[in-house]
């Protein structure tokens, strides 16, 4: 069987991890030297004064995976073994939401701890202030860590290659950046993958022009006929390989970087994954695992969202195409399922490669994303409607031994995980409205009682969710757009913004924003 195969359909071989494997590092640029002086922490074991090294911390952190796109999450025909694996030893946070359903907003609070309105990055067209608040840099400046990232960052604009805008990365904290764009803007601007791409080449056109191809055909046919009629980035007509794949190359460069970091400065590594974002390009053989007719697929209806509606429907049906037959909302299901299960594969590759280097117990793994996809929920795809779909996301956190596998029920969100990550750090988190989520999950099942309410925000709305209603609110004049009772309406069909019973509600929701926001 080959190694490929077995790590996908056979699952993660973290067990074999623990076991002892050996690493197979590849050498490739941006990996860190080792031999750097570890930062000494303190603990006091039997009266005595005992060194301790800080534990490393590993954020494996996709785009737009829904929260519950994961077997273990009650989607049992989508096979997600390594992620499955790996909430067997952690806690898995049922209820977490991004602080903002849309790729830069949504990042921008999770480097800086500053939610999108305050910080003023609603949309993709923001630019998040690289000098300003940085978990990273804190946790490099003032915890002694060596901090890296490979993959998606999308934390600036800039054209040109991705290497010369390295300086932006070592200001916003990262001192071993790697940094890739999403999949299709990789074809227009280059970066250490598509380096690595091109000196694959050694007869015939270069590879890298063959994924460029492979992005104008894929631009030219989804944003007509939808994501779910995109092209298999296998596809014969452009000839690249599975193990080409960013994705694949992300991973490979992640095991690297950890293995070549071995016995050094305690280290922070992001591993973002422009994944399982469109293009649904899955190659074979994660595309082969699902048929569109399967009984058990979970399909979605063509029923639309009850109106009224906010704006950011329309915008959604200008921007996304919808599917127009069963076929098609099934193609959809199925393409989605086959790239969440390719990034489940590259999870299992990277944990894999942390076993393997000895340092699974010495470091705390986070599994997160920006945001959620609608995967055809109420006919949508994309993201930035206050759905469930869009704005919920998952949270898998593990401690360095592992934890009993238990799942916490209760609001969270990426504030909550920024503060975690620098509470893991040894430092104050001073994030408002955050909640760590690490002493919950070193004290065992129960210990998560979750927030009263969260905040999620894109544009020029904001939305508040707390145990029954979620309300949308347009900052503009703070009118309610959107009121949903999730007790009557759990799926959120019916929008009660012009029901006057539930008024007291609404505004209820809009002060308690406004306090939350402090305007």
């Amino acid at each position: 069987m080959s190694e490929l195969t077995r790590r996908t359909l056979l699952g993660s071989t973290l067990a074999a991890g623990l076991a002892g494997c050996e690493a197979e590092g590849r050498g490739r640029r941006g990996a860190p030297s080792a031999g750097d002086t570890a930062v000494p922490a303190t603990s006091t074991v039997s009266g005595e004064v005992q060194k301790t090294r800080a534990p490393n911390i590993l954020y494996l952190y996709a785009d737009q995976f829904r929260w519950n796109a994961l077997g273990v999450a009650g989607m049992p025909l989508l096979r997600t073994p390594s992620l499955d694996l790996l909430a067997a030893s952690s806690v898995r946070f049922s209820d977490c939401v991004t602080s903002s359903p849309l790729c830069m907003p949504a990042r921008s609070v999770m480097h800086s701890g500053v939610l999108a309105s305050r910080a003023g990055v609603l949309t993709n067209n923001g630019w998040p202030l690289l000098d300003g608040p940085s978990h990273v840099r804190r946790l490099r400046d003032e915890g002694g860590y060596r901090t890296g990232v490979v993959g998606k960052v999308h934390l600036h604009h800039g054209v040109g290659h991705k290497d010369d805008w390295i300086d932006r990365l070592d200001r916003a904290g990262f001192s071993d950046p790697i940094e890739l764009s999403g999949v299709r803007l990789c074809a227009r601007f280059p970066n250490a993958w598509s380096d690595w791409l091109s000196a694959q080449t050694t007869t015939g056109p270069d590879r890298y022009q063959l994924f460029r191809d492979f992005v104008r055909h894929y631009e030219a046919t989804s944003h007509v006929h939808g994501e779910w009629l995109s092209p298999r980035f296998d596809d014969p007509r452009f000839g690249l390989r599975a193990d080409e794949h960013v994705d694949s190359w992300i991973a490979d460069t992640a095991v690297d970087w950890i293995t070549e970091a071995k016995g050094g400065a305690p280290w922070y590594l992001q591993v973002n994954f422009p994944g399982p974002h469109p293009p649904w390009d899955a190659p074979a053989p994660w595309a082969d695992l699902y048929d569109p007719w399967d009984d058990a697929l979970p399909v979605p209806t063509d029923q639309q969202p009850g109106r009224p509606w906010s704006g950011l429907i329309d915008i959604l049906h200008r921007n996304w195409a919808s599917p127009t037959s069963e076929l098609e909302r099934r193609q959809l299901v199925a393409k989605y399922f086959a790239r969440v299960s390719m990034i489940d594969a590259m999870v299992g590759r990277v944990v894999d490669g942390l076993a393997a280097s000895g340092q699974l117990d010495d470091t705390w793994i986070v599994f997160s994303a920006d945001h959620g996809e609608l995967m055809g929920d109420k006919n949508l795809v994309g993201k930035i409607a206050f759905f469930d779909g869009s704005i919920r996301i998952p949270l898998i956190v593990r401690p360095p031994g592992g934890a009993s596998g238990w799942v916490a029920d209760g609001w969270c969100d990426q504030l909550d995980v920024t503060a975690t990550l620098l509470a893991l750090g040894g430092l104050e988190h001073g994030i408002d409205l955050a909640a760590p989520v690490h002493e919950a999950v070193l004290a065992g099942p129960g210990a998560h009682t979750g927030k009263e309410a969260v905040i999620s925000e894109v544009s020029h709305y904001s939305m508040l969710v707390d145990g029954r209603y979620k309300v949308v609110a347009d900052r503009r004049d703070w009118s309610v757009v959107e009121l949903y009772d999730r007790a009557d309406d759990p799926e959120e069909w019916v929008n009660r913004v012009r029901d006057g019973s539930l008024s007291s509600v609404g505004a209820g929701g809009v002060e308690q924003m406004r306090l939350m926001l402090g305007v």
